[in-house]
Parts: C-alpha cells; sequence; structure tokens
C-alpha cells in the first residue's frame, strides 16, 4: 500500500508545496495565538462585586446596610484622627458592632477599600454587594422552605393536607400547622374569633 492519493482523490486540486507550508505557518500562528488568548481567560478571574456579596449575610453582617458600615467607618477615622487610634475611640455598642463589622466586611472583600476612595465606585459596589446579599438570602430561604415543609410532612400525624415544598399559596397563615407555628406565643391558634 502507498500513500499516494488513488485515482478516486484526484479530482481534488493538488496545491503546490508553497501553499501548504504557507498553511502550515498559518495554523501555527493561530494555535500560538489561540494559547496566548485562552492564558488570559485563566490567569486573571473577572472580578464580581455580586459573588463577593453572597457571603455578607452571613460572614459580615445580617442586617445592617453596608453603606452603614462604610460610614461607621469614616465616623471612627474622623474622630480618631488617623487609622492607629481606631481602637481608642469610644462609642457605643452599637456603634462598635458596625466597626467590627466593617472590619469583617474589609476582610471578606478588601478591593472594597480600594474603592471607598471614589465615591461613585463606592455606591456601585455597595448596590453589586447587595445584590449578591439579597440572592444568596434568597437562595438559602428557598433551601429552608422545601426543607420545613419535607421535616414538617414526615411528622406524625402528617399533616392534612400535606405540605407542598413548591408551593406557597398551601403554607404560612393558610395552613393550620404552619400557622400554629408561626402564630406569636401571646396568641391561641386555635381560637377561633366569635
Amino acid at each position: 500500500m502507498d500513500n499516494h492519493p488513488t485515482s478516486a482523490h484526484t479530482t481534488d486540486p493538488v496545491l503546490p508545496d508553497a501553499s501548504i507550508s504557507a498553511l502550515k505557518q498559518r495554523i501555527a500562528a493561530l494555535e500560538e495565538e489561540n494559547v496566548q488568548l485562552t492564558s488570559k481567560i485563566s490567569c486573571s478571574p473577572i472580578h464580581s462585586w455580586t459573588r463577593e456579596g453572597r457571603a455578607i449575610r452571613r460572614l459580615v453582617n445580617l442586617i445592617d446596610p453596608m453603606m452603614d458600615l462604610i460610614v461607621e467607618y469614616d465616623w471612627c477615622l474622623e474622630l480618631a484622627g488617623g487609622n492607629k487610634n481606631l481602637e481608642l475611640v469610644e462609642s457605643t455598642a452599637e456603634q462598635n458592632r458596625a466597626f467590627q463589622s466593617f472590619k469583617k466586611l474589609i476582610i471578606w472583600c478588601p478591593s472594597l477599600k480600594r474603592t471607598m476612595q471614589v465615591p461613585i465606585e463606592l455606591t456601585l459596589a455597595c448596590n453589586q454587594l447587595k445584590r449578591g446579599a439579597d440572592g444568596a438570602r434568597g437562595d438559602d430561604t428557598n433551601i429552608l422552605k422545601f426543607s420545613v415543609a419535607t421535616w414538617l410532612n414526615e411528622q406524625q400525624p402528617p399533616p392534612c393536607p400535606l405540605l407542598l415544598a413548591d408551593d406557597k399559596r398551601g403554607q404560612g397563615f393558610n395552613h393550620d400547622l404552619t400557622g400554629s407555628l408561626l402564630c406569636p406565643v401571646d396568641f391561641n391558634w386555635l381560637d377561633v374569633p366569635t
């Protein structure tokens, strides 16, 4: 068997050696460019405030807005006259809690400290951090809703009607079991108003 094209393939035009070598050079150049482009993608991750914000409600502060934490930091800086005296500033327990939360925020979102110098960027960053934190909270709530419905349905005796994990309409105060769990302790869920 020889490696020459058979007569069935002779209908294809034969490229001269110069064209083949030019194509090989072009392929090598494109492969090198591809390697350079893919290395840029993998080496430099895209910074996303929204992604960073997903951990804020769990790791930094459950309820305070990020701007309030930054304002508290600015207030402490102003009273202390610089970074060295921040711990010596007298403050209330609430102010101290906000300042400690700010320090945690800077640990988890270190690029925020650079952004604090430009007010417009800071506002945008805080909005995106909030969007990420709220998205994470929504995800947690959905998981919790499903888990609680499953757990209550497994109790003995099971609720009647059974709770549907993916339907809000039959839950909350619209269902006797979940309504009694949500009812404040000062009231009796079973008391029917007359």
